[in-house]
């Protein structure tokens, strides 16, 4: 069974589930749960304690600690926190007491592909002046007396 938080929908307080936890809202307190979910655009304002796995999909914004058997960040996810791996029976253990914790920062970026600088438009030649071409040919037959070149 799942517990859904849903678009435009914020919770203040903790959410302690058996189950999956997914926020598309927003959370303003801690999560405990089987497995975790932080979907785009949503935010959580807490610590994310799961037995299983957390994941933080791109776009997605956690301001608190982690800490689960398996933590998935995807590029474009931000975090600002600390990332506990735990094996998966201390998962279940209360977080780490913010007065023995460091907090870091962390925030993944999407690669930026380099981009060509802007070219400047392409001027056309302008046209020649038409005259007809006039050639004249002249040809001459050899005379004996010259040597072949």
């Amino acid at each position: 069974m799942a517990t859904v938080v849903e678009r435009g929908c914020t919770v203040a307080g903790r959410i302690e589930a058996e189950g999956h936890v997914e926020v598309h809202g927003r959370v303003e307190g801690s999560i405990r749960a089987r497995t975790a979910r932080v979907i785009p655009e949503a935010i959580v304002v807490g610590d994310i304690v799961a037995r299983e796995r957390i994941d933080v999909a791109a776009g997605a914004r956690v301001i608190g600690d982690l800490r689960a058997p398996v933590v998935e960040i995807e590029a474009g996810a931000a975090v600002e926190g600390r990332v506990d791996l735990v094996d998966r029976d201390d998962a279940a253990t209360q977080p780490i007491p913010r007065s023995e914790r460091q907090t870091v920062r962390f925030v993944s970026q999407p690669v930026k592909r380099p981009t060509r600088p802007p070219q400047p438009p392409v001027r056309p030649l302008p046209a020649l002046p038409r005259h007809p071409a006039r050639v004249r040919l002249v040809t001459r037959k050899k005379d004996k007396g010259e040597d072949e070149r």
